[in-house]
Formats: structure tokens, C-alpha cells, sequence
């Protein structure tokens, strides 16, 4: 993103430099939204398979799972602040992300202090997540404020479809999972596969409800799968 909004910058495009600052938050969307929902609704399950055993029992799972959401919650904004902040350094302009960036660890110090009292080492990931927020929203309300960046009917149109896709997905991951019980509490090899079967068949998924309902569009998914590396 960052060479090509450079380049339509310094040229004076503004209509195109918009355009393609709406499709990279529309993409980073379709992407982080079904992996937030997918670790959201089976966090344990996915920890209970990769980690549980040994010294490593229910307990140990069913804390790390809730450290696992809470981080999960903070995907989208983990992103958004990678595009919003590209979106500055195109338009030579390091100091306001890196000041917003200031504000988010100092807001992820205190809001650490806070939470850990109550809520352990969860709360800590927690501070994480609102931090990244927080930063997000610093980023976004500077470039709306500065007039570079309005999204447009595309974004506005998709991003409830994305949604949508993704809570169906949701579902359907959780309806699985307890489907599949006997073999995530089964042998090793049984997990595994059950896990996968999971993860894969929501993302196929999530796809097909997509391409059905308008989230992405089929031109622009071939695009993705065919591009080459540069």
C-alpha cells in the first residue's frame, strides 16, 4: 500500500489516493474480522488442542483461552493501525502516528495497572487490546479531521456484509465444535484433524457467505489468489 498511495500522493490524486485507502481498510477487515469472531468463539478448544498436556491441564487452558480472546478482540485494531499509520508515512508525515503510538503505551501502562487487580493476567491482555483501540481511534479521527479520509459507499456497504459473514461463520464454527466433541476430547491425531476441520471449513465458509451476499466480490478474490509477489 505504501509505494502506491506515495506515488498518488505526490501526484495530486487525491479521488484515486482516497480510493485506495478505502480498500485497504475494506481488505484488512475481510480479513482480521473472521479470524477475531473464529478465536473469539472457541478459544479454549483451540488451546485444549495445541497445548493441553502434560504439566499443561484444564486450568492451564481455560486461562490461556481467556487471555487468548481478550488479545483476539484487539485484531481488527492491530490492523487498522497498521493501515491508518501507512496512510501518514505516505504523506511524510512520521510524527503523529508515532505521538499516537506514545498514547496508546501509556494508555496500555495504566489501563495494565487497573485491570490486573481484578482480572489477573487477563486484564493485561485486555490493556493490550483497548490500548490498540485507542490508538486506532487517535489515527482515525486525525485523518477524518484532516479531510483525508472519508470512507466511501463500497466500505460502508461492505463492512455490515463482512460482519454478517462472519457471525455466520461463527455460528457454524461453534455448531461444529460441538459436533466434533468426541474427537476434540479424543487421541492426539483426532484433535488435530477436528481443529482443522474447524479452522478450514469456516474459512471456506465465511467465503461462500461472502461472495453470496456481497462482502467481497469474485473478480477481487481471483485477484488476491493469482497475485505474484513483486
Amino acid at each position: 500500500m505504501l509505494p502506491l498511495l506515495s506515488r498518488q500522493v505526490a501526484a495530486g490524486t487525491g479521488a484515486e489516493a482516497m480510493a485506495t485507502q478505502n480498500r485497504a481498510v475494506e481488505l484488512g477487515l475481510f480479513f482480521c474480522v473472521p479470524a477475531t469472531v473464529r478465536l473469539l468463539v472457541i478459544p479454549a478448544t483451540i488451546i485444549a488442542v495445541l497445548f493441553e498436556r502434560g504439566a499443561f491441564g484444564p486450568a492451564e487452558t481455560l486461562g490461556t483461552a481467556r487471555a487468548l480472546a481478550a488479545y483476539a478482540a484487539g485484531i481488527p485494531a492491530y490492523v487498522l493501525v497498521k493501515v491508518l499509520s501507512t496512510m501518514f508515512f505516505a504523506r511524510q508525515d512520521v510524527a503523529t502516528p508515532v505521538r499516537y503510538a506514545a498514547a496508546g503505551a501509556i494508555a496500555n501502562i495504566a489501563l495494565g495497572i487497573a485491570l490486573v487487580f481484578p482480572l489477573g493476567h487477563v486484564g493485561l491482555a485486555l490493556a493490550t487490546t483497548l490500548a490498540a483501540w485507542i490508538n486506532a481511534g487517535l489515527l482515525a479521527w486525525a485523518l477524518v479531521r484532516r479531510g483525508l479520509i472519508r470512507p466511501d459507499r463500497r466500505l460502508l456497504r461492505r463492512m455490515p456484509r463482512i460482519a454478517a459473514a462472519s457471525a455466520v461463520m461463527g455460528g457454524a464454527v461453534l455448531l461444529g465444535a460441538d459436533l466434533l466433541d468426541a474427537m476434540l476430547h479424543g487421541g492426539t491425531a483426532a484433535k488435530v484433524s477436528a481443529l482443522a476441520v474447524l479452522v478450514a471449513g469456516g474459512g471456506v465458509l465465511y467465503l461462500a457467505v461472502g461472495l453470496a451476499i456481497g462482502a467481497v466480490g469474485r473478480g477481487e478474490l481471483n485477484r488476491l489468489i493469482r497475485r505474484k509477489p513483486a
